[in-house]
């Protein structure tokens, strides 16, 4: 699976077939011969995620020091991320379909993948697949999404007050949009001064 993530392969039957090109070769990366679609196919079936999630989190931590970092640098230790997600169309009779009935076609199934992306280096460090049925505000209930000291910016699909008030007693920061059907309360509005430029400006809201 590395050799296909590496290879850019969409397929199973690119994967095999990268493989089987390599003739001989392949005894290099421990493989006596080439392995079937349906052999791999059974391994994935009964093989856990969590090897492949370690695998990545290995190989960004030894990569992320190198990255580009184009952003300016704070004064204070706050770490900014954006979560997001997207929908990847399949077939509608293996996965549940998603969206409104389009004018032309059928409505296709598929999966979402939620991200959480670290601002400065453009690299997710959380991922997580599930049904495209699935709320995107699910991903920010999960355990250990986001952690103390650290700045979520989403889109507003992600507001969800139980979740916010969570991370408030949790030393975790948002920014979102609030829905047009939102009550706010003014609680107290602060001065930005001129020589903190990291003291917080502007209205601050109480949602109900």
């Amino acid at each position: 699976m590395l050799y296909g993530v590496i290879s850019g392969c969409n397929s199973l039957r690119e994967v095999c077939g990268g493989i089987v090109s390599y003739g001989n070769k392949i005894s290099h990366c421990n493989l006596e011969y080439a392995i079937p679609r349906s052999t791999l196919a059974d391994a994935n079936k009964r093989r856990s995620a969590k090897v492949f999630e370690e695998i990545y989190e290995v190989v960004l931590k030894s990569i992320v020091p190198n990255l580009s970092d184009s952003g300016q640098k704070k004064d204070n230790d706050l770490k900014l991320y954006a979560i997001d997600s997207t929908t990847i169309s399949l077939f509608q009779s293996i996965f549940e379909c998603v969206g409104r009935n389009p004018q032309e076609g059928k409505r296709k199934g598929g999966i979402k993948s939620h991200q959480k992306l670290d601002i400065n280096t453009g690299m997710p460090v959380k991922i997580w697949h599930s049904d495209a049925t699935k709320h995107d505000s699910v991903f920010i209930h999960m355990e250990g999404v986001m952690q103390l000291k650290e700045i979520a910016v989403m889109d507003k699909a992600y507001n969800n007050y139980k979740a916010f008030a969570k991370w408030n007693e949790g030393g975790v920061y948002f920014v979102t949009r609030l829905k047009e059907n939102a009550k706010e309360t003014l609680v107290r509005e602060l001065d930005l001064s001129d020589s903190d430029p990291n003291e917080v400006p502007g209205d601050v809201y109480k949602s109900a």
